[in-house]
């Protein structure tokens, strides 16, 4: 039962960090829309649905990350980054891709093969919906020179006593920490 858990949890995590492709494809596709009327007010409601489904998402996930096993990070450490800013390339790339997709068929496809590509990396659980939720990114070396990646409400500018007792393993290399 706790795998099923721990892969729904990674899976709703990776569904949420790539789901903006579908909601900004819908948008953008007029075939499903009537074309006459409250065509702005439809959209704008779609939008706020989707932002919405996308922060349930998230908030869910995060209450299954208490199914994770749990680690630790402790100093000391070669350097901390804060990786926000860094994963803006990375979600202009996916609302090129959705504003490019001219079908639901090739959406499928190409939304399954980037689930698949998240799933299987640690950088693909950044989430713009977590940065709204107040999350922030961070890039950890160790001094074993390891690089892992900590999703945390805590704000770092020192690297020299910080410590993470309480994080949950999403996936090698990349944590959930519960302190706040």
């Amino acid at each position: 039962m706790d795998f099923i858990k721990k892969f729904l949890c990674r899976l709703l995590l990776v569904i949420d960090s790539t789901i903006l492709v579908i909601v900004i494809f819908i948008l953008k596709d007029n075939s499903c829309i009537n074309t006459e009327g409250n065509n702005g007010v439809f959209k704008l409601v779609l939008s706020i649905i989707g932002i919405l489904m996308s922060i349930a998402i998230a908030k869910i996930a995060i209450k299954l990350t208490n199914y994770l096993d749990s680690d630790n990070l402790n100093p000391p450490y070669k350097d901390i980054s804060d990786l926000n800013s860094s994963y803006l390339a990375a979600y202009l790339g996916y609302f090129f891709i959705s504003l490019s997709i001219n079908d639901y068929i090739t959406l499928v496809i190409i939304y399954f093969f980037l689930l698949h590509i998240a799933y299987k990396t640690i950088y693909q659980y950044y989430n713009p919906i977590f940065v709204l939720l107040g999350y922030k990114f961070y890039s950890i070396k160790t001094e074993e020179n390891i690089v892992v990646m900590v999703i945390t409400k805590r704000y770092i500018r020192s690297n020299n006593t910080l410590k993470f007792n309480h994080l949950r393993r999403i996936h090698d290399g990349c944590y959930f920490d519960e302190e706040e």
